[in-house]
């Protein structure tokens, strides 16, 4: 358990701890340095979150992330603590090139100087995204960790239209784990569109036997309808897979046994290649169970949890 003192206040970092108690979702750092994204995701959550205006993009002052960062580096140091900061729960952490870039400079050498902190990026970017990463020093490699959202042919088609194609972002990630970057991969939300059994399998076979990705996690994740998402998204035709959906403490879900159908033919399929840590995203402790993984410790703390926002 982390309690930070009460004089260390920040604006652009925060503890999440909001975990409700049926879901395995362990805390973790967040580094809001930019809010909003620019792709055009139809079951995103920020929609709710930033009340309908998740494309309006606002960046804090850099200067005031590094003089922020610095004092909890600081503390964590007293404390004996590593941390992994997730610059990508508010944004799309690569998506905005410039200030992305300009990130990168000013943070990297804060990074360096403590030696054990590093931050999460989180991106559906392509290339063009990532482009910073590739000119940063090797120096600062080691500090970023890379996770790349990356969804079925046909499921990003219909529901991500904003975002470089799946293909792209494979390519991405391809380049950054051959220049020395940690590479996480996030399949979420895996949705049951017609054909997505076959579309899923291709998608895998791309990852693993065509670009020879080899991510260090793969964390799993199905449609969240939490009750502002729905209220504020635009596009609704993503909501009839919710439909006799279960209530959960992390909004509107798929019926249990299209879950459980979903998880197991997914996991199936990434264990012909990958046998390291997989893990499910914001999933109840009784989906866990009922796939025969072990949930990863005990709520709230979910201190054994090998997922994409965690050390």
């Amino acid at each position: 358990m982390i309690k930070l003192p009460k004089q260390l206040k920040f604006t652009s970092i925060s503890y999440f701890c909001k975990t409700p108690f049926d879901i395995v979702c362990p805390r973790f750092w967040e580094l809001k340095w930019i809010v909003g994204c620019p792709w055009n995701c139809s079951y995103c959550y920020l929609q709710g979150t930033l009340f309908g205006r998740k494309n309006l993009i606002k960046r804090k002052p850099l200067n005031k992330v590094v003089n922020e960062l610095d004092r909890l580096f600081k503390w964590a140091t007293e404390e004996k603590l590593q941390i992994l900061l997730n610059s990508g729960e508010v944004a799309d952490s690569c998506a905005v090139v410039s200030a992305f870039s300009e990130f990168l400079k000013v943070c990297s050498p804060l990074l360096k100087s403590y030696g054990v902190h590093k931050v999460l990026l989180v991106t559906k970017g392509g290339k063009r995204e990532i482009k910073p990463l590739l000119d940063l020093p090797y120096c600062y490699r080691r500090f970023y960790i890379t996770s790349f959202s990356i969804n079925a042919i046909p499921v990003a088609k219909k529901y991500e239209k904003g975002p470089p194609n799946v293909l792209e972002r494979i390519e991405a990630a391809k380049l950054c784990q051959e220049n020395g970057y940690e590479v996480r991969i996030r399949l979420d939300p895996i949705i049951p569109v017609e054909g997505w059994k076959k579309a899923y399998d291709e998608l895998i076979d791309f990852m693993f036997s065509i670009y020879e990705l080899q991510p260090s996690r793969i964390t799993l994740g199905t449609l969240r309808g939490l009750l502002k998402t729905i209220r504020f998204t635009n596009d609704k035709s993503w909501l009839i897979y919710l439909q006799n959906g279960e209530k959960t403490g992390w909004g509107l879900k798929m019926p249990e046994n299209k879950r459980i159908e979903v998880y197991s033919y997914v996991l199936d399929s990434i264990r012909r290649y990958h046998n390291k840590d997989t893990a499910l995203c914001k999933e109840t402790t009784r989906i866990w169970k009922m796939l025969n993984l072990q949930p990863p410790g005990m709520a709230p703390i979910w201190a054994n949890c090998k997922c994409n926002c965690v050390p």
